[in-house]
């Protein structure tokens, strides 16, 4: 009973900072940009192995992907590890010519901490610190 009664308090607190699903203005988020000497391919895919091998700790994704671009919708872990209603942040990811640029932005309220871990993943180091 009490578990259950933690797990109630923890969601709506939780839910009270959070801004969900096309509700999220640019504004609301604090934006780092990188350029890499790398493809897309190679950059989508460090993203993807970071957030398989850190998992919830730094949000569950949703990837919308292109041939020249993705757009990664990054959620607030639930309590068992699945996906929340509330979102965390967003990667944008481009390719142009031989570069490819990540913007990476995480809302205000959350550790900044989060957000440099996505970058370094895009980069190549998979540390989940």
């Amino acid at each position: 009973m009490k578990k259950a009664l933690l797990a109630v308090v923890v969601a709506v607190v939780l839910g009270g900072c959070a801004t969900p699903p096309g509700q999220l203005e640019d504004s609301d988020l604090v934006w780092t940009d990188i350029t890499l000497n790398s493809d897309i391919s190679t950059v989508i895919n460090n993203l993807k192995m970071g957030f398989r091998q850190c998992g919830r700790d730094f949000g569950q994704p949703e990837y919308i992907e292109n041939k020249n671009s993705a757009y990664v919708d990054v959620y607030v872990s639930n309590l068992f590890g699945g996906k929340s209603p509330w979102t965390l942040g967003k990667i944008e990811v481009s390719q142009h010519n031989d570069q490819t640029h990540v913007r990476s932005g995480i809302q205000n309220r959350y550790s900044k901490k989060t957000g440099d871990v996505w970058n370094k993943w895009v980069q190549g180091n998979l540390t989940c610190q």
